[in-house]
């Protein structure tokens, strides 16, 4: 009976300091406690399974993660270690619990924090045979910090300073006794003290006197960000379009998944290192960069090398996903400034996640047949800078790879993280039975919080991690892709399947990432027109369905005071006709693409009441029932309201998708499956003494362009300008003044010419003046010539480096040639003399360009010409 009470009070006494070291120690406005728990790390060796790999570097200066901090810890000169020690436990009392680090020596041990932290907690255990233990902190600026240096065991002796303690131990060897070390002493740094000072950034912890043993126990701290919550939430999809992860198919291909379907579809190719598929995926969700490993290569050991691929380069009328930008991260992982030992597997068949900003990946630690190593196998977390460069690697996860005698007991299938929980996908069962095993750890408390054995039901496979911290299972041999239920089972399985073969090749998941929000194209009109209680007009991308045929990718909406955030992609209409005040009804002629082999609903709002909002009532419809390889036209037609007075200008939003997804005239905003939006500006004119029947230009032997209008009455009136424009959205400018007939009632007809039009096309209209100041506007007429006055060819399209231009003048003059890219920006501008006749230019020192399209604009005294040029 004694002996029953006595287990219970010592199981009481535990569970009093396990509730200890959880209760809450942080300071306001603090993220919580985090620990570095050696239970589930590894400190690395230069010894036994790890000779070879680990060099004295990387065991001398460790790198830990603390929560969403990091820890590194360097040994100087005369100290040693053994690595992680696992036959003795922490003592009790002390401010750890489990496995410790052996050293050996006398010399120091520093501590250095990424971002300070407070309420820093570790012990030291035997401290004997008369050694002493100094302790010493400081702050980002230097300042000394107070430690608190608490004996735990009788004998020792405390001495020194608030901010410089030492323990000093007698000439007496302190055994440990059962799983209790001896020679205890417990350290706490609150941070704040003395006053002034702002959290710990390095502690040095001095070994002297009789040169022995000692232990680092668990560190635990306050540290200043949690680990965040519904990271992915930044990739909730709109109502109506799927959820996805990316995900691979044993393959050098990534594809989407949609992880209610199992529906896939290609995204980009990188077999640039001769590899047979990508593995560790990890996908940034904020950033849209995907992390990646080459896998199955001919020499595993040598792949040290991180890749990515950038969504952001995307080209702005190739969405397929594929016109990113694959390249190198990290040439080589066990280099510094990362110093992370990969073993016979090298950087292949592991792991990988991304997650508050870092790319966690994982490094088997088995040597493939063999299962006699010791090591373990380590996830370790790559941080990043704001230019989205690695700069350190810490250690997060440790696992037994194998038993040291002849039993794999980790190979990893995958794993995710979700709201700071890691869930590591272990293919192999420790127990020895069949099935693998699922654990779920504590990326905050460093505590292994759950372990499933499924007995063969399911075997972990690959994973992925959705919008709402859902945990997708991915089958690693057949095709299918089920719920994770985050107890060991999984729910009811999709297959995994895409309509080409290219989107999936029915081979088995090789790795799964991270919440994917695809590139959509969106409207760039200013905020109030897709409302924040609604999903914002967007469309997927779809290449048989467009306005015009430029199609933007984006990541996000780019709302803008004139909806010109989109650029030069809103081609469906580039000019839209002037809208007079007086008017009732309104006609657009839309350039539609539809190459689907179904009809496609065109539609069109016009906020006539400028309230901000494209009103149901503002809006038509048409339908668009061929199919063709070419553009097509489609008039939509407003009637039965005019624009208020005063009003200068509106805004215009068209749409088109699949006739099948219902679009109406009640949808102006909202998710659809395929298809584009655009938003224009209409000019409105006010009312004016004058009705114009008709304006018109129209190219003369491709030399010059004659202009003409008639009006059908005209009173008490001005001026008429004549204006032009380049791409007939932005500036406009004057050419000719012409004088009003007023001939009232009767009309007039007026024509005139522009003698130096500008080469390729080019935009007209008329600006109508009277006495009174108000001012009206013609519609667009558009002019293209097909040469121009002045004649251009060049070469190579698509270039790499420099282009030849051959550009034929009319006449000696001032040549200036600029490459402008998608969105209107300049990026290269040069000007020179030219000559009549030929000219031979070259443009140089393009090979820094982004790939892409870019618009190439030549100009001589009031000629100019544009081509589109292709950077490869």
């Amino acid at each position: 009976m004694k002996s029953f009470y006595t287990r219970w009070i010592l199981l009481l006494v535990s569970l009093f300091f396990i509730i200890q070291s959880t209760l809450p120690q942080c300071p306001g406005g603090w993220g919580g406690t985090a620990t570095l728990k050696w239970d589930n790390r590894v400190y690395l060796i230069t010894t036994g399974g790890y000779s070879g790999y680990v060099s004295a570097a990387m065991s001398q200066s460790q790198n830990f993660t603390l929560g969403s901090n990091s820890v590194n810890i360097s040994m100087g000169n005369g100290i040693t270690t053994s690595g992680r020690n696992t036959t003795v436990t922490a003592t009790t009392g002390s401010n750890g619990s489990g496995y410790s680090v052996a050293y050996n020596g006398n010399g120091t041990i520093t501590l250095t924090f990424d971002t300070v932290v407070a309420n820093l907690k570790f012990s030291i255990y035997d401290i004997d045979n008369s050694q002493f233990a100094n302790v010493t902190a400081k702050d980002p600026a230097g300042n000394a910090l107070n430690v608190s240096m608490t004996n735990l065991t009788p004998g020792l002796t405390l001495s020194g300073t608030a901010t410089s303690p030492t323990l000093t131990a007698p000439n007496t060897n302190y055994p440990s006794t059962g799983t209790d070390y001896r020679g205890v002493v417990n350290l706490s740094i609150a941070g704040y003290a003395p006053a002034g000072t702002g959290g710990v950034k390095t502690v040095n912890i001095n070994i002297g006197g009789t040169a022995g043993d000692f232990w680092l126990s668990d560190i635990s701290a306050c540290v200043y960000k949690p680990l965040p919550t519904n990271y992915y939430l930044v990739s909730k999809p709109f109502a109506g379009q799927p959820a996805y992860i990316l995900n691979n198919s044993n393959a050098p291909t990534a594809s989407t998944t949609d992880v209610a379907t199992g529906n896939c579809r290609y995204v980009f190719k990188d077999n640039s290192g001769g590899n047979r598929y990508l593995n560790s995926l990890g996908y940034d969700p904020y950033q849209h960069i995907l992390y990646y490993v080459w896998d199955a290569r001919s020499s595993s050991p040598a792949n040290k090398t991180i890749r990515k691929y950038d969504f952001n380069t995307l080209s702005a009328n190739n969405a397929t996903m594929s016109s990113g930008t694959a390249s190198t991260v990290i040439s080589d992982i066990t280099a510094a400034p990362f110093n992370v030992p990969v073993f016979s597997q090298g950087v292949e068949s592991g792991a990988g996640a991304f997650y508050g900003g870092s790319y966690y990946i994982g490094i088997e630690g088995a040597d493939g047949g063999s299962s006699n190593t010791g090591r373990c196998s380590i996830i370790w977390r790559f941080d990043f800078d704001a230019s989205n460069n690695a700069t350190k690697a810490s250690q997060a996860w440790a696992f037994p790879a194998d038993n040291s005698s002849g039993k794999t007991i980790h190979n990893w299938s995958d794993f995710s993280i979700s709201n700071g929980i890691l869930y590591d996908f272990n293919s192999t069962d420790p127990s020895g039975s069949s099935g693998g095993q699922f654990t779920h750890c504590d990326l905050q408390s460093g505590l292994i919080v759950n372990m499933y054995l499924p007995n063969g039901s399911p075997v972990p496979g690959q994973s992925g991690t959705a919008w709402n911290e859902n945990i997708y299972w991915l089958d690693n041999s057949n095709d299918n892709i089920a719920l994770y239920n985050k107890n060991g089972t999984i729910g009811g399985m999709s297959p995994l399947t895409g309509k080409a073969a290219i989107d999936w090749t029915s081979s088995g998941s090789g790795d799964g990432s991270d919440a994917f929000k695809p590139p959509i194209d969106y409207g760039d009109a200013p905020a109030s027109y897709d409302p924040a209680s609604a999903d914002p007009a967007s469309h997927d991308y779809d290449s048989t369905i467009t306005l015009g045929t430029l199609w933007n990718a984006e990541f996000a909406k780019k709302t803008s005071p004139n909806a010109t955030g989109d650029g030069v992609t809103d081609d469906g209409l580039p000019s839209p006709p002037v809208f007079s005040n007086f008017q009732t009804s309104y006609t657009a002629s839309v350039s539609v693409y539809n190459h689907s082999g179904a009809a496609v609903t065109v539609a069109g709002w016009i906020d006539m009441n400028n309230n901000g909002v494209f009103d149901p009532g503002e809006g038509t419809t048409a339908t668009l029932s061929t199919s063709k390889t070419t553009l097509q036209t489609v008039v939509l037609s407003w009637s039965g309201t005019a624009i208020p007075l005063g009003v200068t200008r509106v805004f215009m939003r068209l749409r088109v998708t699949s006739a099948s997804n219902g679009m109406t005239a009640s949808t102006p905003t909202g998710y659809f499956s395929n298809g584009e939006v655009e938003d224009y500006v209409i000019p409105v004119s006010t009312v004016l003494q004058t009705t114009l029947l008709s304006f018109t230009a129209s190219p003369v032997n491709n030399q010059y362009v004659q202009i003409a209008w008639q009006t059908a009455s005209e009173t008490n009136m001005q001026s008429y300008i004549i204006q032009r424009s380049q791409d007939g959205n932005s500036s406009w400018d004057d050419l000719q003044f012409v004088a009003p007939a007023n001939a009232g009632d009767n009309g007039n007809i007026y024509t005139a010419t522009d003698p130096r039009p500008l080469g390729g096309t080019s935009f007209y209209r008329l600006k109508m003046v009277s006495y009174s100041g108000d001012a009206g506007y013609s519609g667009i007429a558009k002019v293209t010539f097909k040469n121009g006055p002045i004649k251009l060819s060049l070469t190579p399209n698509p270039f790499k480096q420099n282009l030849s231009l051959t550009l034929n003048l009319p006449e000696a003059n001032t040549v200036l040639v600029r490459l402008i890219d998608l969105n209107g920006n300049l990026v290269y501008a040069q000007s020179l003399s030219g000559s009549q006749g030929p000219n031979y230019i070259t443009v140089t020192n393009l090979p820094a360009l982004a790939k892409g399209i870019y618009v190439l604009e030549v100009t001589s005294g009031s000629y100019s010409v544009r081509e589109k040029v292709f950077k490869e």
